[in-house]
């Protein structure tokens, strides 16, 4: 593998890697606030979905 295409090979899983996290960390948030979200205005239904 010749260095240009493993350069280009790094910059590309550096950029899936960084996309991937940004993700599920989104992923994350959404959920805790969906959670708190239902926790807090709709306790009859906090029970329920989970």
């Amino acid at each position: 593998m010749s260095i240009e295409r493993s350069k280009a090979f790094a910059e590309v899983a550096k950029v899936l890697w960084f996309v991937e996290s940004r993700t599920t960390a989104n992923l994350r948030a959404a959920r805790r606030r969906l959670r708190h979200f239902t926790t807090t205005l709709m306790p009859p239904l906090g029970g329920v979905a989970r």
